[in-house]
């Protein structure tokens, strides 16, 4: 992967929603929007789609909601990260959400496995890779 100095990713807290569906019980200004979306649409840059939480700050009293943190990646940027996604983190000790940049194209192939002697001591190992091998284990959170 070759990464040009044309390109770069923006993140943080915005501290402004693009449309009136990034807030909830809260004052959505259209003009902001506009002046926040034309930012972006004149500096080329593109949203990174993200999984998890719909939301990423919340109110102290939990009433109001707003998306207000972002990654911002540049047209060549995207093109030089092919496979980047970004995931909302569980909020513990702010009022925001954080958030996570992850590149999903890189392949390091499977994760080893870990066997233990003692696992094949007792005698049983047999019944329970018996019984798992068919088994289909699904990832509950597709989206990260």
């Amino acid at each position: 992967m070759q990464v040009d100095v044309d390109d770069w990713i923006i993140c943080g807290d915005f501290n402004e929603v693009r449309q009136k569906s990034e807030r909830k019980n809260c004052e959505f200004i259209e003009y902001r929007a506009k002046m926040f979306n034309d930012f972006i649409d004149t500096s080329h840059l593109i949203e990174i789609p993200m999984g998890g939480m719909k939301f990423t700050r919340i109110s102290d009293d939990g009433l109001k909601y707003s998306k207000l943190n972002r990654f911002l990646v540049s047209e060549s940027g995207l093109a030089s990260w092919d496979g980047i996604t970004v995931c909302t983190l569980d909020r513990e000790y702010s009022d925001h959400c954080p958030i996570m940049l992850k590149n999903s194209a890189n392949d390091f192939g499977p994760r080893p496995t870990r066997i233990f002697n003692n696992w094949f001591e007792d005698g049983k190992s047999d019944e329970v890779i018996k019984a798992t091998w068919g088994v289909n284990i699904r990832n509950p959170r597709a989206d990260c």
